[in-house]
This record gives C-alpha cells, structure tokens and sequence, in this order.
C-alpha cells in the first residue's frame, strides 16, 4: 500500500524545510512568489471569503472578532458609543 496524503505532506514539508535552511535566498524567493500571487489574485480570494462568511455559520463563528456581535457591530455591554 501507498503512503497516506497526510504522510506525503509531512514528508514533503520536511524536505523543504531542510531546503530552506540550508538556503534562506530559495525561502524569500517563494514568499515573493505567495505574495505576488496574492496581489494578483485579492479580488478573487476576497470574494471568496465575503461568500463563505455569508453563507457558512461556523465558519463566521469561528472568525468572528471577540469585540463584535453577530451583527458585526460592537457590543454595547462593552461601553462602545457613537458619541464622545
């Protein structure tokens, strides 16, 4: 039998850690390269999440800010006042 998924990851992660070590310039060169697609792509990957925060109640539930009710807007227990 095959090597599980999760089995291949871990490998997989280990060997670029190893690789990054050795080498710290291939480490920033792949973080350019997440934050370069992510530039690219931000509109996508917003909206992606806007929907998923929308529809899915766990998930919102498990992002959501401790400051903030469902709503999305302050507590008013927490003294949060429009007024000064």
């Amino acid at each position: 039998m095959g090597e599980s998924s999760k089995e291949k990851n871990r490998r997989i992660w280990a060997r670029r850690k190893q690789r990054y070590a050795a080498k710290p310039e291939l480490m920033e060169k792949e973080l350019a390269r997440q934050r370069a697609w992510r530039r690219r792509n931000k509109d996508k990957i917003n909206a992606r999440e806007r929907h998923r925060y929308a529809t899915d109640p766990e998930y919102r539930a498990a992002t959501a800010r401790p400051d903030q009710s469902e709503s999305g807007f302050p507590r008013k227990s927490e003294g949060a006042s429009l007024t000064h």
